[in-house]
């Protein structure tokens, strides 16, 4: 009996969003191992490298992200940010963590 390795299956080597992508149709595999492997190179989330890039938009991502990984999706457009007390908040830190404030508790 034969044991197959990470490299006989079709999408070995992606993982997470890259291989969503590619089983949602949204991308093609070549394309999405060149975007996974530049990101890479390039030290930035893969998400962040194909909004960047233009390769797919910030919606795709985000949905496929959603479906990846188990999370709900947020529109922010549904929130009235201008209550948000983001004006408090030292941007540099909004930034490192990639997370907004909504509210004060």
């Amino acid at each position: 009996m034969a044991i197959s390795s990470d490299t006989d299956l079709p999408l070995a080597g992606l993982t997470g969003l890259a291989k969503r992508l590619v089983l949602d149709q949204i991308l093609a595999e070549p394309i999405a191992r060149d975007a996974q492997d530049k990101s890479l190179a390039a030290r930035k989330p893969l998400a962040v490298y194909l909004a960047e890039e233009k390769i797919v938009s910030s919606v795709q991502i985000a949905l496929a992200g959603s479906r990846e990984f188990g999370l709900p999706l947020l529109d922010l457009t549904a929130f009235d940010l201008s209550q948000s007390p983001v004006e408090n908040i030292n941007e540099r830190l909004i930034r490192k963590n990639r997370a907004l404030p909504l509210c004060i508790r």
